[in-house]
């Protein structure tokens, strides 16, 4: 045994360099347990994710929850990097509601996260705002400091990033971090694509459920009004918009017959120049033009031009082989993300469908109106050889009868009863030419009007001065037209008869869903006792259409003829 006083023994090298193999291999064992945990961890994301819903949306969320858990950060986020560059939908977690209320917009990709997109590498940093791309934060914006970020790659394309801040535990990412996302990062990719790949699936198949309905609605021939309303419904949910709408060519301006969803009430029967417009752009382009952001155009977007609450908007050509039918307008709220390629592919096809749609329903309705207008001519044909012939020898043999009556009593009455039969004679001809005023193709009803007014000048001596509303030609359907027809030129007739006036006036118009009619001269007025059978029959076509007539004759001369009728708007 040693004694106090003796020297102290040297220690053996041997026991020296075991000490050290121990100690290296005690801290390789606790690096192997890390890399075993952090394994496990990465493991347990990756389950996690390809557990999730099979929707991008959910699995967008998983990747950013999953990645903030694995490595302990505070804040996570996951940019989609649109086509034109920039960010086109940010995913995050870590930040409450009332936060994201002050900090206001997401980021759109500059600075530090724009440095990520265009030099697509992992990086990673202690404090964000020592590195020269740096920004600063919005006001209210929460205090970050550690930074990890990782690209997320689909196939060869550079789909996002991912991005961690504000490592817990006081200190910065560490490289076995930036190995764990970087590898969570690429079975995020595999995940995003098979995600992608179910959406576009689920996309394709409710856009062609959509043309499926709308042409079983146009076989059923519920009318164009109601597929227009279809139309615009459908595409407006399948695009995810807040706003669609459907302009369709008037002339040298479009005319919006349907609308759907915010402010549609805005849009509905909105008129606009053609020419100049973003949408006769697309027409000529035949194809669609999509708009990332609204506000930012120097020019205005028509239709959208009368409402600011949009960001991206696309407008979309209808066209029917080389006929151009109008164009189909879809608009984003500003907080939503942008349309794609992929978005504005399927709107195109959608709008071929449609107005194949509504050419087909236009042909359907010409061949109806075609059968209508084949049954006027044979009714015309009848009345005219069978019914009038007849009256016509009915009134010459009784005004023969006259002749030969001693009884003044009984001539007048015979009289009389042959100026009923004129009178029948004049209703009559007067409906066979409301029977074929307006067929398939003919020329408006203004230029209709304004011919009677012209040939009335034979029977008047002088052209009546004629002003009609244009909204006429839209506004008036086809059963008010034969009536209205009928009406003007026994108006003009009976002037150009009875009134012996040097000027008359024909005013037309649609007030608060009425047409009303007037018809002035400046004649003798309606002499008392004159017949009215004429003046009874244009009443009782107003009557007939839920309408009223109203003469008037002054003191000083001149007559007014008033005649009104409800009208409903169809498109």
């Amino acid at each position: 045994m040693q004694s106090p006083g003796d020297p102290a023994p040297h220690v053996v090298p041997a026991r020296l360099a075991l000490d050290e193999l121990l100690g290296e291999l005690l801290s390789q064992t606790r690096a192997i347990i890390g890399v075993r945990d952090g394994l496990w961890r990465l493991i347990e994301a990756i389950v996690h994710i390809a557990s999730a819903e099979l929707t991008l949306a959910s699995v967008l969320n998983r990747i950013v929850e999953v990645a903030r858990d694995m490595v302990d950060a505070e804040y996570a986020a996951l940019g989609v990097i649109a086509e034109s560059g920039g960010l086109r939908e940010f995913v995050h977690v870590g930040f409450d509601s009332a936060t994201i209320d002050r900090v206001g917009h997401l980021p759109e990709g500059h600075g530090i996260l724009g440095l990520l997109i265009t030099e697509p590498q992992a990086l990673r940093l202690e404090d964000l705002s020592d590195h020269p791309a740096a920004v600063g934060f919005p006001t209210h914006h929460p205090a970050m400091d550690s930074f990890l970020g990782v690209p997320i790659t689909v196939g060869d394309t550079v789909y996002g990033n991912l991005y961690l801040t504000n490592r817990r535990g006081g200190h910065g990412f560490t490289a076995d971090d930036v190995e764990l996302v970087a590898t969570l990062a690429s079975a995020a990719g595999v995940v995003i694509d098979n995600a992608r790949l179910h959406d576009e699936a689920l996309r394709r198949e409710r856009w062609l459920e959509a043309t499926r309905d709308l042409t079983s609605d146009v076989l059923a021939g519920t009318g164009t009004t109601h597929v227009q309303a279809v139309i615009t419904e459908r595409i407006r949910e399948l695009a995810g918009a807040a706003t669609s709408v459907l302009a369709r060519i008037d002339g040298d301006s479009l005319l919006v017959v349907a609308a759907d969803g915010l402010y549609a009430e805005a849009f509905e029967g909105q008129r606009f120049a053609r020419e100049g417009s973003t949408s006769a752009t697309a027409i000529d382009a035949g194809r669609a033009i999509a708009f990332d952001d609204l506000s930012a155009l120097g020019v205005a977007a028509e239709p959208f031009a009368t409402v600011a609450a949009y960001g991206s908007a696309m407008i979309v050509p209808l066209s029917a082989g080389q006929h151009a039918l109008g164009t189909l307008a879809i608009a984003r709220e500003k907080a939503c993300p942008p349309f794609d390629g992929r978005d504005l592919r399927a709107a195109e096809a959608f709008a071929a469908q449609a107005a194949l749609a509504l050419d087909y329903d236009h042909a359907q309705a010409e061949r109806r109106r075609a059968a209508v207008f084949t049954e006027r001519d044979r009714i015309g044909r009848d009345l005219h050889d069978l019914v009038i012939q007849r009256l016509f020898a009915t009134g010459l043999d009784l005004h023969s009868v006259t002749a030969r009556v001693s009884d003044a009593a009984i001539a007048t009455h015979v009289d009389q009863a042959v100026g009923q039969i004129d009178a029948a004679i004049t209703d009559l001809r007067s409906s066979i030419f409301g029977l074929h005023a307006r067929r398939s193709g003919a020329s408006t009803i203004r230029s209709q009007l304004d011919e009677l007014c012209r040939h009335a000048a034979t029977t008047l001596g002088f052209v009546p001065d004629c002003e009609i509303d244009h909204a006429v030609d839209t506004e008036v359907p086809d059963e008010i037209v034969v009536d209205l027809l009928a009406v003007v030129r026994e108006g003009l007739t009976n002037i150009g008869r009875h009134a012996h006036a040097a000027e008359a006036a024909l005013r037309l118009e649609i007030t608060d869903g009425t047409l009303r009619l007037e018809i002035t001269d400046d004649g003798g007025g309606i002499a008392a006792g004159r017949r009215r059978s004429g003046l009874a029959n244009l009443r009782a076509r107003a009557e007939r259409l839920g309408g009223a007539m109203e003469v008037v004759s002054a003191d000083g001369g001149g007559t007014q003829l008033l005649w009104s009728v409800p009208v409903q708007q169809e498109t």
